[in-house]
């Protein structure tokens, strides 16, 4: 069984690093018209978020250099969305059988964790993407494998933002 030392701060450390696979989603309302979004801001950080103010400043920084590249500008003057970012971790059991009875069962406990990444129009305050990533928690992974698989899982989220309008 793996676990994780510390709190639940370490869950987004754990989350992109490491991970043996990591599924990675996104959910939006297909009529809203992303192609009017120009401009973004955070959410300022809050310990409810699940992870330490060096891990969001992290992600902060991965997911400002996506929207960037898409032609996005960060800006605190009214902007057109807001990024919102949050964590949940969770116990799971696998039980694989190979034989008959006990003896070829296999348990396979680990920590799940679930990072959101939640984008709400700034006027009417409501939730038009959410991008999410799930995956096995890794242990103690070193700062250049947490920063690049941060790096890795935003972009996969990213990818496929601004949706096509219909």
């Amino acid at each position: 069984m793996r676990t994780i030392a510390g709190p639940i701060a370490v869950l987004c450390v754990a989350i992109v690093a490491g991970c043996s696979s990591i599924s990675v989603n996104q959910d939006y309302d297909p009529d809203f018209d992303f192609s009017a979004w120009r401009t973004f801001t955070f959410a300022p950080y809050e310990s409810k978020m699940g992870m330490d103010q060096i891990t969001y400043g992290e992600f902060k920084q991965a997911i400002s250099k996506n929207l960037t590249a898409k032609g996005m500008v960060a800006s605190d003057q009214n902007p057109d969305f807001v990024v919102s970012m949050a964590t949940a971790q969770k116990e799971q059991t696998e039980i694989t059988q190979a034989g008959i009875g006990w003896w070829g069962t296999d348990v396979y406990q680990y920590e799940e964790g679930t990072l959101l990444v939640d984008f709400y129009e700034t006027k009417s305050q409501k939730l038009e993407w959410r991008g999410t990533a799930k995956g096995e928690l890794a242990d103690n992974p070193s700062q250049q494998e947490k920063q690049a698989h941060i790096n890795s899982v935003v972009a996969e989220m990213l990818e496929q933002f601004p949706p096509k309008s219909k």
